[in-house]
């Protein structure tokens, strides 16, 4: 008995080898039809006998290629043709209508067997910089509109030779529409350049007038024997450029943190492979696996190797270890195949090439502008890049399993994830695409279609205009590849977030409604938003971050919410006792304003007698006197109940960071030393409740439980008073310890006593101070058998989440 299905499959099933992966398995189980790239997906029509089908059918969910990923598969019997001889692959169908139902592919680390060719000399891609497949390469930073096809990607300028021409159409070959597919005799070139001006003509397609020092392998052969000099080279990598020098050379290092203004936060390395990441860090199963997983992202493991130069990590024990993920990268290791007389670097620094706060460069001019001053040479290559993405950074968390926590923590989701979508609650239906514009630190933007949330790639902070415009740019870029015409624009609470600027311009551009939710409740959907299914009953949500505004319009950060999101029922329940910031903002980098500010409020409770006074050694006396005017007279001294002030203030009273060179500086410094400590008792616990009357913050006669942290420093304060105020690391590890631990039973306490009252099983947690490992595990750990625990699956903890959150809350009350 002959019959036919039809299939229609949507998801990220463009560009991955899939046509050719259904075409193979119908020859193999003897069907006609054909297998078609549409609007609404990819569309299969197979005829053959019963048990032929009931085969292919098998094979199709058994065998998909590594990339392929389905959200949706319909099947359905339609009448069999009577001619058709064939299977054949359909050239794609482009849309009529707006709208269609395929994903993109993010950009994939190189596979095994590009791997092979680039080693093999018989091989015509033997030490070829662009080798690729369907299962490897660029995908979305070259990709401008759907279906994706050679022409509407930047490899559409550069015609395919005979050869690949051969491979690209023949539907047996890995590289059949491998739209990215080259070799060195029609693909990009790469060439090396100190970026000087010459008046020399060079041979086209290179540029004019660019002082060029070598080209193709060549010029990868010259790169090699720089870096192992000490040279800065700026790479023009897979998301945009990169900067490179010898991990190992800790001049030169000094040298990279001097010309790129970045004192102390951590850089990231490169190596080879993993046989070498192991040689460098300690590498868990967990972190293989992300290391080696076809994303391919930063990860963060335990220093093993104390050769390795502690300039690169100075705040933390952690080194963060990506391997070689594009072919280019690869030869930067090999240099036996390019020809250079010098060893394999053991590791490169490999960090974003920009200039303080700026989005990183794509463009080859650009990197000649603004890289000047940072690096001494420039390996440059002609194939664009549309769209600019960072590498992910991923902190594994070993042996989480049987604490209702994922097996990652992701801190920055951008290359290899993006833009692959998040799946909202099956339950509900979402008839209205949103745009989401998120908050002002590490944004991300989202757009949603139907149930699919499409997160962008790591902005960074709306603090310049380049910034903004990479955001405008890139968002701009993501609506058109989705075709979708959002109904609702939706963003934070803060008036003056640039992001809240967007949304409202949005708004009123496109005449959609302009909708608004506290950065802390958004946080809390953004967890909700990766349930597979939205509970009618209530959840608690305990959120610790650093600063959002409150719906009373002071500062919020630490704050524990009753949430019935199906009655849009939000009640806030608790918080920490705020704590002035002296000089607003400028506390943030000037931790020990915080601290000074508590110590005040400690001395004010009792807590401290005014002969306790602070430990400060290097600060400016007339700094000291001029913050207490600040605080007594009440000017410039927003209140703020944010954690990761809390964390600030320990760090500085400890002496382990009183100023800070970037966001989070003090709190990453006080975990790291607290882990150095096996203590495990906490302090006396202390929280109080006010009531309506008690505090105009408190409406609809709710109370308010707050945990006093003016208690809570001062009892770290008098302990170390009793050591008299040592900096040795045992003192400042058991005393950072402690302050973990007695935070993390204020919490545990205080839920008790709110349980009575608001009861629920389910508690989320978010927010980037649970970033921190030590108070994610040892509060999961505590609270794993009385809450089923909500963490973020896909998406980072931190505000990089908030769109995300701000898309499903819209969302979710446009039903």
């Amino acid at each position: 008995m002959i019959i036919r299905e039809q299939h229609i499959i949507k998801g990220q099933v463009q560009g991955v080898g899939f046509r050719p992966f259904v075409y193979r398995i119908a020859l193999e189980n003897n069907l006609t039809g054909f297998v078609q790239n549409t609007p609404k997906g990819v569309v299969i029509e197979i005829q053959g006998t019963v048990q032929n089908i009931q085969q292919f059918n098998q094979d199709f969910s058994q065998k998909l290629p590594p990339l392929a990923k389905i959200s949706s598969h319909e099947k359905t019997n339609i009448i069999p043709q009577k001619t058709e001889e064939l299977f054949t692959i359909i050239h794609s169908l482009q849309g009529e209508h707006q709208g269609h139902s395929v994903l993109v592919s993010p950009d994939v680390a190189i596979c095994d067997d590009c791997k092979k060719d680039i080693f093999n000399p018989h091989n015509k891609r033997y030490a070829y910089a662009f080798t690729n497949c369907t299962s490897c390469g660029p995908r979305y930073t070259i990709t401008k509109s759907i279906p994706y096809d050679r022409p509407v990607t930047t490899m559409s300028c550069f015609p395919l030779c005979d050869d690949c021409t051969k491979e690209y159409t023949n539907p047996l070959d890995r590289r059949f529409h491998a739209q990215p597919n080259a070799c060195a005799n029609c693909g990009p070139l790469l060439w090396l350049t100190d970026g000087k001006n010459t008046t020399q003509k060079n041979p086209l397609p290179y540029p004019q007038n660019q002082n060029i020092i070598a080209t193709q392998n060549q010029a990868i052969q010259k790169s090699l024997e720089l870096l192992s000099q000490g040279k800065i080279i700026a790479i023009k990598g897979l998301g945009g450029f990169q900067l490179a020098v010898d991990a190992y050379n800790e001049t030169n290092i000094q040298e990279l943190r001097k010309r790129k203004n970045r004192p102390h936060k951590a850089f990231a390395i490169m190596v080879k492979d993993i046989e070498q990441a192991k040689k460098i860090a300690y590498i868990s199963q967990e972190a293989e696996e992300i290391l080696c997983s076809m994303a391919a992202p930063i990860v963060l493991c335990p220093l093993k190797d104390k050769n390795l130069p502690k300039s690169i990590h100075p705040d933390t024990k952690r080194i963060g270890i990506m391997l070689a993920y594009t072919p280019l990268h690869l030869l930067l290791f090999s240099p036996e195949l390019v020809g250079a007389n010098c060893q394999a670097p053991k590791a490169l620094i490999m960090t974003s090439a920009n200039q303080g706060g700026k989005p990183i460069c794509i463009q080859n001019r650009q990197a000649l502008h603004d890289l000047t001053s940072i690096t001494d040479y420039y390996l440059f290559h002609n194939r664009d890049i549309l769209i600019r993405v960072d590498d992910s950074v991923c902190l594994p968390l070993e042996n989480s399993k049987h604490e209702q926590l994922p097996t990652t923590i992701y801190l920055r989701r951008a290359r290899g994830y993006v833009p692959s979508p998040i799946f909202f609650p099956k339950n509900l239906q979402y008839k209205k695409s949103i745009f989401a514009t998120g908050a002002f630190l590490k944004n991300t933007f989202t757009f949603t279609k139907e149930n699919e949330a499409y997160q962008s790639q790591h902005i960074g902070d709306l603090d310049n205009l380049e910034v903004i415009d990479f955001f405008e740019e890139t968002a701009n870029h993501l609506q058109k590849l989705l075709e979708v015409t959002p109904k609702a624009v939706v963003t934070d609470l803060h008036p003056d977030f640039p992001s809240t600027h967007i949304a409202q311009e949005y708004s009123i551009q496109k005449n959609i409604p302009f909708i608004q939710v506290q950065h802390h409740i958004a946080h809390a959907y953004s967890v909700l938003a990766e349930q597979e299914t939205l509970l009618d009953t209530p959840y608690l949500a305990l959120i610790l971050d650093g600063t959002g505004l409150g719906l009373d319009k002071t500062i919020w950060g630490s704050e524990l919410f009753y949430l019935e999101p199906k009655k849009k029922k939000h009640i806030r329940l608790a918080s920490l006792s705020p704590i002035p910031l002296i000089g607003g903002d400028k506390a943030t980098f000037e931790p020990w304003r915080i601290a000074f500010a508590l110590h005040k409020k400690a001395q004010e409770s009792n807590y401290l007698s005014s002969q306790d006074t602070l430990p400060f050694q290097n600060q400016d006396p007339k700094e000291i006197m001029l913050c207490e005017t600040m605080l007594e007279k009440n000017i410039n001294c927003p209140l703020s109940s944010g954690c990761g002030r809390l964390f600030d203030a320990i760090s500085a009273l400890l002496g382990l960071c009183t100023q800070t060179s970037y966001e989070g500086q003090a709190a990453i410094i006080l975990e790291d030393i607290a882990s150095n400590s096996s203590h495990t008792t906490s302090l006396q616990t202390k929280f109080f409740e006010y009531t309506t009357n008690q505090d105009e913050r408190i409406q609809n006669n709710q109370s308010l439980w707050e945990i006093d942290t003016a208690f809570l420093y001062a009892q770290i304060y008098q302990l170390f008073k009793q050591n008299n105020f040592s900096n040795t690391l045992e003192v400042q590890a058991e005393l950072a310890k402690i302050f973990h631990l007695t935070l993390i039973q204020n919490y545990i306490e205080l839920l008790k006593t709110i349980q009575n009252q608001y009861q629920s099983n389910t508690l989320i947690l978010s927010g980037g101070v649970f970033n921190n490992e030590i108070l994610l595990k040892t509060i999961s750990q505590k609270l794993k058998n009385t809450y089923t625990l909500l963490f973020p699956k896909n998406t980072p903890v931190g505000d990089a989440c908030i769109s995300l959150g701000q898309a499903f809350y819209a969302s979710f009350n446009e039903q």
